[in-house]
Formats: structure tokens, C-alpha cells, sequence
């Protein structure tokens, strides 16, 4: 696994699904990172909108439970 467990996008999940990811979006003259869940479908990213470049991945984490 990578440092702080993200994935760069480089590498591929091994399966399709929706992923947490930190994007960069680029409006032409600024870039701002945030996170962001994407889906990766059928060998690719499939990002919202086309100014989005996705920099890196990490499966979702499991949803909240009562009594955690």
C-alpha cells in the first residue's frame, strides 16, 4: 500500500466501483485539489465533469455504525 493509503491513479483498482479520490480541477487558470468519489468503470475513470483529473484513488471506507 502507499503512504496514507492512496493509490495513484496510475495504477488501476482491480475492479469496477466507486472509489474516494483526490481530484484536481482545472478551471484554465486555477487548480484546486479536494476529494471527491468517482467511479471507475470497465478499465476506466469516469470523472464528473472533463476539467477533473483524478491524481489518486482508495476504496470507500465502511459506512458508520450505531454503537461505534
Amino acid at each position: 500500500m502507499h503512504e496514507n493509503n492512496w493509490i495513484p491513479a496510475s495504477i488501476p483498482p482491480a475492479q469496477d466501483g466507486l472509489y474516494l479520490t483526490t481530484i484536481k480541477v482545472s478551471d484554465g487558470v486555477h487548480g484546486f485539489k479536494f476529494l471527491h468519489i468517482e467511479e471507475f468503470k470497465e478499465g476506466i475513470w469516469k470523472p464528473e465533469y472533463n476539467i477533473m483529473t483524478i491524481l489518486a484513488w482508495m476504496p470507500l471506507p465502511e459506512l458508520y455504525k450505531a454503537g461505534d
